[in-house]
């Protein structure tokens, strides 16, 4: 309610041209969120920035603190800053983050979300020459370049480019937005070395035998019962008595599911994903690090209660079940189907994967 009255009387008038790439060198985008998702959903948009702005210097302002090292190594990243939100000197923490983004004169700032009131007023006080958003009408802070909010269900990860490419009058292509993490080659062998030395003598050699890497941890409702996942795990190995099959734990101090399945934590999300890409398959509840995996190998995401629409992995080699309309035996199947569907890079092979 106050962001309606206060946008009747503080109304936009964004510029019905295109906006204009030329003299845009510095570039920041605000994203007030803690998720690991949301973070992970903002890597298609540093792409299309990097790839529209050549050369341009690319700041990143949000409240993940994990947010430098998921980010670090993408096209353009200069800094990322972390918005606190918890602490007793928060407030003399964002004023004087406030006054050094203010202090980097950037030449257009964005807020891609459309519905944040925090992010939009980061984006007023950011003080940037050009502010581009989603319009709303309960979105108050005035922008330079507005797009309107799509009518179309899309991805959290897709909206962000179709705001960049709708502001510059260019095709928007949704198929074509993934999910990005630039692990550099030695952290790809470490991530191998680790799921090797973790499976111990159930480790396949290599070209032989696929390696099921799964993720059991969720959270409220998207958690699913102790008791599902021993029933798709005994199928899942039933139907490929040759897979080798590793837990990924969310703290090191986590028992595994079942004693027969060796499990490993990972205390930095950079060294996780490395490991997920060592995997011939992952299969994950509704969490965090389903995206993180989705980034770097076939993923099979198990939902139960949110939007898949909104929250789906994106790539063509990604599967989705519904749990609330497939048992875990019949999860299993699909996922095991789905794997063989894939070639070891990750690609889709000329044979549909099975719908979940």
């Amino acid at each position: 309610a106050l962001g309606r009255s206060l946008a009747a009387v503080l109304r936009s008038h964004p510029s019905s041209s295109p906006l204009d790439p030329e003299g845009i060198r510095r570039v920041l985008v605000v994203r007030n969120n803690r998720r690991i998702g949301n973070t992970l959903f903002l890597t298609p948009l540093i792409e299309s920035i990097a790839e529209n702005f050549p050369g341009a210097s690319i700041d990143i302002l949000i409240a993940f603190p994990l947010a430098p090292e998921l980010l670090r190594g993408l096209p353009g990243i200069n800094r990322v800053f972390v918005m606190s939100n918890k602490g007793p000197s928060r407030r003399r923490r964002r004023i004087r983050m406030i006054r050094d983004l203010r202090q980097q004169s950037y030449d257009l700032v964005i807020d891609p979300s459309p519905r944040s009131t925090s992010g939009r007023l980061l984006l007023s006080l950011a003080g940037a020459k050009q502010r581009l958003g989603f319009m709303s009408e309960d979105q108050w802070a005035p922008l330079t370049h507005a797009v309107q909010a799509p009518q179309l269900r899309l991805h959290d990860a897709q909206k962000p480019v179709m705001l960049l490419a709708n502001a510059l009058g260019r095709a928007f292509k949704p198929d074509s937005v993934r999910l990005n993490i630039a692990l550099t080659e030695p952290e790809l062998a470490d991530g191998a070395t680790a799921i090797a030395q973790c499976l111990g003598s159930s480790a396949p050699a290599e070209g032989e035998g696929s390696v099921y890497g799964f993720f059991a941890d969720a959270t409220g409702q998207k958690k699913l019962e102790r008791s599902w996942w021993s029933r798709f795990l005994a199928e899942l190995q039933k139907l490929d008595p040759t897979a080798a099959v590793v837990e990924i734990l969310p703290t090191n101090d986590t028992e595994p599911l079942r004693a027969d399945i060796p499990g490993i934590h990972f205390a930095s999300l950079r060294e996780l994903a490395a490991a997920m890409a060592a995997c011939s398959c992952f299969v994950s509840a509704d969490a965090g690090p389903m995206h993180l995996a989705s980034a770097v190998v076939p993923t099979v995401a198990l939902f139960n209660h949110t939007n898949p629409g909104k929250y789906r992995p994106l790539k063509a080699d990604d599967l989705v079940i519904d749990v609330n309309e497939n048992s875990p035996e019949q999860a299993a199947s699909l996922c095991v189907q789905h794997r063989q569907a894939v070639r070891p890079n990750g690609e889709s092979s000329e044979t549909s994967a099975p719908r979940g």
